[in-house]
């Protein structure tokens, strides 16, 4: 019996050590060191100066494109972060088309549009006449000027006709094509001149 007694002892003594040699071995346990890793750092010498990331550093540069804009100095932070000088949206053209305008029509459906054209920069703007044979039709007129082209389209409401005019511009003069669509959905086209008579 006392053999058993004897190795009981020695088995508990035995967990006991194991259960405290666990304890050490274990990282979150009591009293744990990391160890230095000398592969990182051992090809450093004192004269290499290391060098650590910064997360607040403008790496890409792009810290003035994050900044709110100030609507009041639009142009001058687009001077700033384009590096060059800010173009306008559109160039101010310099034809001038204000004055009374003859269009003849030829094509699908020949015809004249007789318009007063007012401008303003490189839009374009009037009402006027739409006459086919002996049919006459209010129209109105709105268009832009991109360098010596004019879009022009002509509207007239009465008979729902839709004329989507492209024109060269000349001195005192109009040159090019049309599209026209009407509310049936017809669609025709064709070649417009024009002149200046006012």
């Amino acid at each position: 019996m006392m053999l058993k007694i004897l190795m009981a002892l020695a088995s508990i003594m035995l967990v006991g050590m194991t259960l405290e040699g666990a304890a050490e071995a274990d990282p979150l346990g009591a009293g744990y060191t990391i160890p230095v890793d000398l592969r990182r750092t051992s090809s450093l010498s004192d004269s290499v100066p290391i060098v650590f990331f910064d997360p607040r550093a403008d790496h890409l540069g792009i810290d003035p494109l994050m900044r709110p804009l100030d609507p009041e100095h639009t142009w001058e932070y687009m001077d700033k972060i384009s590096g060059r000088q800010y173009l306008r949206s559109y160039a101010i053209p310099a034809a001038h088309l204000r004055g009374r305008w003859a269009i003849h029509l030829t094509g699908g459906m020949p015809g004249q549009a007789d318009l007063m054209l007012f401008q303003d920069g490189n839009v374009v703007l009037g009402r006027g006449d739409l006459a086919f044979g002996s049919s006459s039709f209010s129209a109105t007129a709105s268009g832009q000027i991109y360098g010596d082209v004019l879009y022009l389209d002509l509207v007239s409401p009465e008979d729902l006709m839709l004329y989507k005019l492209t024109l060269t511009i000349g001195q005192n003069s109009l040159s090019g094509g049309y599209n026209a669509f009407n509310g049936l959905g017809g669609t025709w086209s064709g070649s417009a001149s024009g002149k200046r008579v006012a």
